[in-house]
């Protein structure tokens, strides 16, 4: 429903005469006090507020704010937020094949998709988008650029990049496609016999490619264990969850349960044939942002006792969202319907105080007695944090300083160099590179020397001050120089990685690090230990 028909709804609400006895009882006349109520401010706004305010976009804030204090993921959608969760469900969109961040302001190209136009095209990672069709980038941010990019298949869009190291404006003209909107980022066999798969997301279409994938990795050698990375994956659709987790769990048993106010919002959902991989042993990874649909997998196979849980706490939604399309067909209302629950009975959504804490004193137990904990996500087996960056390596990293390096490197070549890794010089041409940078692509600690300087300069013109802070900076300046020296062998890791993905993709680029991954790694030595035994075996009570 388009905002000025609700609006139009509200009005015609706001005059429903009130009649009858204990009307303060009666919820349909507290309804109908709260439009009207609603209808009437909204009129004096209309009317009498000093400046003249769009009554669409009026109504569009008041839907919002009252969907905002249910919970957080309650919303209305309209338009391109709606097509979101449509390609969720048919598994596809039309698109070119980018992935855009949005770095101060500017929009940059960070992954592309296999079979996009724009891979065929000759766009690179590390491109920056400044003019699509006629509109200019400064215009734009990630959601109206969507809105060029998408649309119909077989349509184009012509596309400005600039590429530093490049003086040229880089114009390319890009064909939108049908896009499968795939579910599996790397599916990749570690050893002879242990396979790893990451998910990104359910979809409708998840369940087939996990087993095609599994399929193809048994077919390359015999599997005697399997990795599902489910790390940063923030879920999706509850039934995809469910399919993906009857490959693993026996038939018969509970995966899911669902909750909520209306009858048929409360149901159990149980596997209903044979699992593909019973015996398979399993090993699932999960971090602190795995939400929703993977913490149901993860539950299930925890819950089950059906394989063992690495990495970090889960994010903790355990909310069920409906989709119910309003009479716009572009716009539809996401609402939260549900609490799901685990096998065990657990409920795994974070307690705040909007939903209370009905939990506090329940224990929860696996099938096999293994204790489990509630109300703040999913508590892994084995508790794995993946490596933290030196603190210089990692700002130069979310600074950019690093990716805008590798993109002027690579820019004069056509492809890979073949002697990259041979390449000793590369930390320094580096270093050169960032001693002409802006303070920003550098340390937070430059951004303090300027302001200090700044601010020395408004209160003081003293030459002893001036010269004081000069030796200061000097300082810094070879101190920090000194430090990053140290870290050279990774930094030049870092730096290579990021060259290399200007003439690949992120997944091709990620399977080359699969085993540099802390948890990556654990789970691949758990699979291949009597650990992962240990890891499920019964807890014997404290007496025993």
């Amino acid at each position: 429903m388009k905002p000025r028909h609700i609006l139009a709804a509200l009005l015609c609400l706001s005059i429903i005469p009130l009649a009858g006895k204990n009307t303060a009882d009666d919820a349909y006349v507290r309804i109908a006090k709260a439009i009207e109520a609603f209808g009437e401010v909204f009129r004096e706004v209309q009317v009498r507020y000093v400046d003249h305010v769009d009554p669409v976009d009026l109504v569009d804030v008041g839907i919002d704010a009252m969907l905002e204090h249910l919970d957080p993921y309650s919303e209305y959608l309209i338009g391109d937020e709606n097509e979101d969760i449509q390609n969720m469900t048919t598994g596809s969109y039309v698109g070119v094949g980018i992935v855009v961040d949005q770095v101060d302001s500017a929009l940059i190209i960070s992954d592309l998709r296999e079979g996009g136009s724009a891979r065929e095209a000759g766009v690179r990672i590390g491109d920056r988008i400044i003019r699509v069709d006629t509109a200019s980038a400064d215009s734009l941010d990630q959601d109206r650029l969507r809105s060029h990019t998408r649309g119909a298949a077989g349509t184009k869009v012509t596309m400005g990049l600039v590429r530093e190291g490049r003086a040229d404006t880089i114009n390319v003209v890009l064909e939108r496609r049908a896009l499968p909107l795939e579910s599996i980022y790397v599916s990749e066999l570690l050893s002879s016999s242990v396979g790893y798969v990451k998910l990104t997301r359910f979809t409708s279409t998840t369940r087939d490619e996990l087993l095609e994938a599994i399929n193809s990795l048994q077919r390359s050698g015999q599997l005697s264990g399997l990795i599902l990375d489910l790390r940063d994956n923030p879920g999706g659709l509850l039934e995809a969850a469910i399919d993906v987790s009857e490959l693993f769990v026996p038939q018969g048993s509970a995966i899911v349960s669902t909750r909520g106010r209306a009858y048929e919002e409360s149901r159990l959902y149980a596997s209903t044939t044979p699992p593909q991989f019973a015996d398979l042993p399993l090993a699932v990874i999960i971090n602190e942002h795995s939400a929703s649909a993977s913490e149901v997998v993860a539950g299930a196979i925890q819950d089950l006792d059906r394989g063992v849980i690495i990495g970090k706490r889960s994010y903790g939604k355990g909310f069920v969202q409906s989709m119910l399309p309003l009479s716009a067909g572009s716009s539809a209302l996401k609402l939260t319907t549900a609490r799901y629950y685990t096998p065990s009975g657990r409920c795994i959504q974070r307690v705040d105080k909007r939903n209370g804490d009905s939990t506090a004193t329940q224990q929860f137990t696996t099938l096999r007695g293994r204790r489990v904990s509630a109300r703040h996500g999913i508590d892994p087996d084995s508790v794995v944090t993946d490596s933290v960056l030196p603190t210089m390596l990692y700002n130069l990293e979310q600074s950019g300083a690093i990716s805008s390096f590798a993109t002027r490197y690579a820019a004069p070549y056509r492809s890979l160099p073949s002697d990259l890794a041979d390449r000793k010089t590369i930390v320094d041409e580096f270093v050169k590179y960032l001693s002409s940078a802006p303070s920003s692509k550098r340390d937070p600690l430059f951004r303090t020397l300027e302001a200090l300087q700044s601010g020395l300069d408004k209160v003081s013109s003293s030459p002893t001050a001036r010269s004081a802070m000069q030796t200061l900076q000097q300082q810094v300046e070879r101190e920090y120089l000194l430090q990053l020296r140290k870290h050279a062998t990774r930094l030049r890791e870092m730096i290579a990685r990021e060259i290399q993905l200007r003439f690949s993709t992120g997944s091709a680029q990620y399977r080359s690090v699969l085993l540099d991954i802390p948890s990556v790694r654990t789970a691949y030595n758990v699979l291949r230990s009597p650990k992962y035994g240990a890891l499920l075996a019964p807890k014997l009570p404290s007496d025993q």
